[in-house]
């Protein structure tokens, strides 16, 4: 099965860390990775 680590900031960036913590800015990333994992998942079907 594939795996991923997404690495969306770093909580030693002051910037990064209150993104993070941004409710509008995870709605965003989780938004972002659904549709990368939907992306690839049509991609491996077309393949078959």
């Amino acid at each position: 099965m594939p795996a991923v680590l997404i690495e969306v900031g770093y909580l030693t960036n002051p910037r990064d860390e209150t993104q993070m913590w941004n409710d509008d800015f995870q709605r965003r990333v989780a938004a972002a990775i659904v549709e990368g994992i939907k992306a690839y998942q049509r991609e491996v079907e077309q393949r078959r």
